[in-house]
């Protein structure tokens, strides 16, 4: 049903019937694709971790892990850097939704001292499943 002009893709006007038609065999599809695209790759990352390798030469692809990390924090230790620390420095590491920024976090870790050690304490690195970035290689150079 649909067409593909010039890496366009145009839906025909038709009727109800054949558009939803159209939708709902399209949402089976990608259910299905999205599943097989999630099991292969689970299978690459699982034969990465294997070899203990970040970077697989797969033929005329490279696939590199991209780390997933995200940070937890103790916001009972956080909120005692208010009285620490200026104002306005601690309004860019920590908003009101509550949401840290890590990067001002950083900032304000770098005063040193107990600062630190509260910063240090209450940040946890959470490793999460890392993403895979896959760029396939010029013709010419395979």
């Amino acid at each position: 049903m649909a067409v593909e002009s010039a890496g366009c893709v145009c839906i025909p006007d038709v009727h109800n019937e054949e558009l939803v038609a159209f939708v709902e065999l399209r949402r089976r599809q990608m259910k299905l694709l999205s599943a097989e695209l999630v099991q292969a790759e689970a299978m690459l990352l699982q034969r990465m971790k294997e070899r203990e390798a970040t970077l697989l030469d797969a033929g005329r692809y490279t696939v590199k892990l991209i780390p997933n990390i995200r940070y937890t924090y103790n916001m009972e230790a956080i909120s005692r850097l208010r009285e620490m620390v200026p104002q306005d420095e601690y309004s860019k590491a920590v908003t009101m939704e509550p949401k840290i920024s890590k990067l001002g976090l950083n900032r304000l870790s770098k005063l040193g001292g107990e600062i630190k050690k509260i910063i240090d304490g209450a940040v946890k690195c959470v490793e999460g499943t890392p993403r895979l970035a896959i760029e396939e290689r010029d013709s010419a150079n395979s």
